[in-house]
Parts: C-alpha cells; sequence; structure tokens
C-alpha cells in the first residue's frame, strides 16, 4: 500500500558528555541508526541530530525550551521527562528528541503517557513500523459492560470482520490544539489499513456516534502520524436502527452490528 509523503521533522539533542557512558552510548547509536531508517523509508520529511550545547547554548535559550515543554505537556495533559519530581521542567534530559509538522510541535520524547514512559527509540521503532506509538491502557471506572464489550472485541476481532489485527485498546489521541480523546479499539485490516472502532450500548449513544468516530479518525491520524486517508472508521453496537445503518454508510461510517442477548458471553 503507498504510503503519503511525510511532512515530519525531528530534532534529536544530546548531552556529549553522556553518551560516552556504557549504555547511553548503545541508546544513542540506536536512535541514529533509526533516525536513517525512518527517513530512508520516507516516513519523516528530514531530521538533525545537535549537541544541546550547540542547539540551546545560553541559559536563556535552555530555559525558553523548558518554558515550551512546561506549556506543552499542560496543553497534551502528559508528564515529559524534563528535570525530576521535585523540580519538574528545571533541566534538560541526557538525549530528547522532538517531532515537528511545519512549525507546529507534535510530540515530545521522553515522555509519560498513562503512567508509562516512553523514549525517543520507542517512537522511531512504531514509526518505522507504521503502527501507532500510543501505548494502550484500559480506564479504570466508568460503564463496566462497555468495558467488557471493548475488551471482548479486542480477544475476538473476527466478530467484526475476518482478518483483524488488534493493535490497540483505550488509546488517548489528541492533536496540536490540545484537543483530545480516547478511541475504544484500533485494528488493522487484511489491506493494511487501520480500523478504529467506537463501542455503544444502545441507539440513544448513537446520536453523537458519527461525529465522535469521525473526530478521533482526525485525532488519530495526527497523534500517530497517519494518513486520515489509510483510516477506516466504524461502530459497533447491539441495536442499529436500519435507517442509522444508511445513515453512516453514507458518511463512511462502518456500521459492526453485535449479536443479540447477553453479551460478551460469559
Amino acid at each position: 500500500m503507498a504510503r503519503e509523503k511525510s511532512d515530519l521533522q525531528i530534532g534529536y539533542y544530546f548531552q556529549r558528555s553522556w553518551i560516552v557512558r556504557e549504555g547511553e552510548r548503545e541508546k544513542h547509536a540506536r536512535i541514529l541508526e533509526l533516525l536513517d531508517k525512518v527517513k530512508a523509508a520516507g516516513r519523516i520529511e528530514r531530521f538533525e541530530v545537535q549537541d544541546q550545547d550547540e542547539a540551546f547554548p545560553t541559559e536563556v535559550e535552555k530555559a525558553a525550551l523548558l518554558s515550551q515543554m512546561r506549556d506543552f505537556a499542560m496543553r497534551r495533559h502528559t508528564a515529559l521527562r524534563f528535570g525530576s519530581n521535585n523540580y519538574p521542567y528545571s533541566l534538560l534530559p541526557v538525549s530528547f528528541m522532538l517531532v515537528h509538522r511545519g512549525p507546529d510541535l507534535q510530540s515530545v520524547f521522553p515522555c509519560e503517557v498513562d503512567r508509562q514512559t516512553l523514549e525517543p527509540e520507542y517512537f522511531l521503532e512504531r514509526l518505522l513500523a507504521g503502527e501507532p506509538w500510543i501505548p494502550s491502557r484500559a480506564r479504570s471506572g466508568g460503564d463496566t459492560r462497555h468495558k467488557y464489550i471493548v475488551e471482548y472485541l479486542a480477544r475476538h476481532p473476527e466478530i467484526l470482520e475476518p482478518g483483524l489485527i488488534h493493535r490497540g485498546s483505550e488509546q488517548p489521541v489528541w492533536d496540536s490544539s490540545g484537543e483530545s480523546g480516547r478511541v475504544d479499539l484500533s485494528f488493522t485490516d487484511l489491506r493494511g489499513l487501520y480500523l478504529i472502532v467506537e463501542v455503544k450500548l444502545g441507539p440513544t449513544e448513537l446520536d453523537k456516534a458519527s461525529g465522535q468516530i469521525r473526530r478521533h479518525r482526525r485525532l488519530f491520524a495526527e497523534t500517530n502520524h497517519i494518513a486520515a486517508s489509510q483510516i477506516r472508521i466504524g461502530v459497533a453496537c447491539q441495536y442499529f436502527p436500519k435507517s442509522r445503518i444508511v445513515e453512516f454508510e453514507e458518511v463512511g461510517i462502518r456500521c459492526f452490528p453485535l449479536p443479540d442477548g447477553d453479551f460478551p458471553p460469559e
């Protein structure tokens, strides 16, 4: 499947005095290797590698960057590893990576998402594979029946359609303005396209499903740097009025009627 040309730019910054240390040296080499590979694969437009002291030579420039990181984290409702627990956003990490699309900062690594620390090499590996980089994490609380259906469909995607491979559940997504949401389920299909699915418990919830799933496609695409044209969208529900199926399919939303009765089965 042909991919659209990427417009992502990556800046990778490191402390030269630290990368000579065992562990950090191997990590640095792995990041450089992955940057070459994602560029060769056309997954990014360009990248630059700089010593932090050359990229940000004064304390004023370092302070401005740390302030930008704090503002970015607040908009994205996430945490960045720039400082300590007691003094957040107080110093630069040994190495870090900034991902831009044009002038807009899209992602920063290392970061913390749902209490999981994600390093630059993790992101680059996912980007190279063309896979979403946000890890799955089930939300606590909420409607128990909704949670059970999501978990069951993750284990049995063939209920939706043959050949689906589960890629994630309850994945947080966002855009550069700070708008955010969570995708119930994501899959890849037999053609290599992504399919994101929202689970609804009844007809009354379908009223908001159309706008929600289209919004989540936009956010999923921006968060994971995947073209929207490569993402199918669908809604799973036990009760679909025929008129609603027609309405959804007219705007490109696949309807997945779930089996009647107790679902998921015990």
